[in-house]
């Protein structure tokens, strides 16, 4: 009879074993998923800091340039600095027949400089017809904009 209650105590013990291995991998994998789950859970306050290259924050300002060019013209027009859209073009009729030109072309950047000017970052745009586009910045999607270095003298 001990080698009948041993065999016995034998099998209980393993399959208490595999059932405590079973329940343990089990509660990992759930932990695991938790886990994920509250890493894609965010609060409406929550944010997530990404870096913007300043060649991509520079696109971004052209090509929002270049959409209110040829659909809302009149955002177009006033993101153009007052004193130099004044001396350069006086109406928006006369920026109108200026862009005109524009508007057939497929404009992208070609390239970029950055420096300041009186402590002010000041962004030139190049496309590949050589046209400039200047972005005098005060923050982060707000600056004004000149078209030329001639009309005003940038300040």
């Amino acid at each position: 009879m001990n080698k009948n209650i041993l065999k016995s105590l034998i099998i209980s013990a393993i399959i208490i074993l595999i059932v405590f291995v079973i329940c343990i991998v089990f509660i990992n994998k759930n932990s695991k998923k938790e886990e994920y789950e509250h890493l894609k859970d965010y609060n409406v306050n929550e944010y997530i800091p990404t870096y913007v290259s300043t060649e991509d924050l520079l696109k971004i300002y052209l090509n929002e340039y270049l959409y209110n060019m040829r659909y809302n013209i009149e955002d177009a027009y006033e993101s153009l600095d007052k004193e130099y859209r004044d001396k350069k073009f006086g109406s928006i009729d006369n920026y109108r027949s200026y862009i005109s030109q524009f508007l057939t072309k497929n404009i992208t950047a070609k390239k970029y400089l950055k420096k300041y000017i009186n402590g002010t970052l000041v962004y030139k745009v190049y496309d590949e017809y050589d046209n400039v586009y200047i972005f005098k910045t005060k923050g982060i999607m707000q600056y004004s904009l000149f078209l030329d270095e001639d009309t005003i003298e940038i300040r």
